[in-house]
């Protein structure tokens, strides 16, 4: 499993996407939750948890800053040992 979760020219599209959205573009997004978004249900992120999963996340603690509305840092505090951050 390749550990690089993403490829340059994928970080600059998405640069190109979102760079310019300042912070009352972010907190207008995240105000309306009746939006059909995957992020604001209850589920870790699917590349999370392929790495958690995949054990290319070693063991070890994690920190969560500013990733929505927190599904992913539930997700590792619960995860199994195997692979899991705490």
């Amino acid at each position: 499993m390749n550990s690089n979760p993403g490829s340059q020219r994928e970080l600059e599209a998405l640069d190109a996407v979102f760079g310019d959205r300042q912070g009352e573009w972010w907190d207008a997004f995240y105000s309306n939750r009746a939006k059909p978004v995957p992020f604001f249900g209850q589920s870790p992120d699917e590349s999370l948890w392929k790495w958690v999963n995949g054990e290319v996340i070693p063991p070890g603690k994690a920190l969560d800053l500013g990733c929505g509305n927190g599904r992913n840092a539930i997700y590792l505090a619960k995860a199994p040992s195997k692979g899991a951050l705490r």
